[in-house]
């Protein structure tokens, strides 16, 4: 029965995290975007994992 009940709250986070995914992904179209975003980064992670999303955010962006 709980597995019944907490199936509706997973299929609810799991939307939440999907528009936010979306919604980051339609952010970092443009590449101006990914330095910006590198250096947010850096303040809360290490660099080392910030260079790797930088790397992901320069060749998944378009180039204006």
């Amino acid at each position: 029965m709980r597995i019944v009940a907490i199936l509706p709250v997973l299929l609810v986070l799991l939307g939440i995290e999907g528009a936010d995914t979306a919604a980051r992904a339609e952010q970092s179209l443009d590449c101006k975007a990914c330095p910006a975003e590198r250096k947010i980064c850096r303040q809360a992670h290490s660099q080392q994992a910030c260079d790797s999303e930088y790397a992901i955010c320069m060749k998944h962006c378009r180039r204006s």
